[in-house]
């Protein structure tokens, strides 16, 4: 398929770290020319809808990428500043019985692949990892929704938990009030009740006390979750989503 037309520009702002959302093919050793493979949905791409599968990329922030390797210009794209500017040509294509380019570039990419090493799929861009680029972005989406409720779970939790610690501290010291009227208290029945309340509420303490020290590992766990665990995922989904 020939490309024709003019090349044009568009420039793409971004919130820091944010991925444009497409994933790209070809380069050095084995293409001249770097293309865009697959846009992903509600990515910076998708949003502007102007670029598409298939469509040549000649230049970012004015610098030509011809005879790029597709990592150094994927690399090149991501450590660009506001604005990241990309220099593109339209690649011609005519819609047939309702076949998208995505539908054919997909296609394509699994023949090609059964007869490919994965060295040299990986090299142009075609690795089996980016065929499951759509389930990433999936999961990626459900993934944030995920990092949110378990942030809001984690500090209900510590809230919760940190109120039961106080209550025990209370019912510590009423249990030590009891005691020291049981001992005080010259009446059998009135002594005797006191030492039931007050071994109530030491029962309740050593509970509460006790429920406290098995919940803490399963919080810790929880906020290692959070703070270690989903960014390291986050990382690993974004490097596979290439750009």
């Amino acid at each position: 398929m020939p490309r024709v037309g003019k090349s044009f520009d568009i420039a793409f702002y971004r919130q820091e770290r944010e991925i444009l959302g497409m994933t790209i093919g070809g380069g050095a050793p084995f293409f001249p020319c770097i293309y865009i493979v697959q846009v992903f949905p509600k990515g910076k791409v998708a949003e502007d809808g102007t670029l598409e599968p298939g469509d040549e990329i000649t230049h970012v922030n004015g610098k030509a990428v011809a005879n790029m390797k597709r990592v150094d210009v994927a690399s090149l794209i991501k450590c660009s500043l506001n604005p990241v500017r990309i220099t593109a040509i339209k690649l011609a294509f005519d819609v047939i019985e309702g076949i998208t380019l995505d539908v054919l570039f997909a296609d394509f990419k699994h023949r090609v692949l059964d007869y490919m090493s994965s060295t040299t799929a990986d090299k142009i861009g075609l690795t089996r990892a980016m065929l499951l680029n759509d389930d990433f972005v999936k999961r990626f989406e459900l993934l944030e929704k995920n990092e949110r409720s378990f942030k809001q779970l984690s500090v209900r939790i510590h809230d919760v938990l940190k109120a039961f610690q106080e209550h025990c501290s209370v019912n510590r010291q009423i249990a030590e009030v009891f005691a020291e009227l049981s001992k005080l208290d010259n009446d059998m029945s009135r002594r005797k009740t006191s030492v039931l309340i007050g071994e109530a509420h030491r029962q309740f303490t050593k509970s509460g006390l006790q429920f406290i020290e098995e919940a803490t590992p399963v919080i810790s766990d929880m906020n290692n979750f959070v703070r270690k665990a989903i960014p390291d995922t986050r990382r690993t989904i974004r490097h596979y989503l290439d750009i």
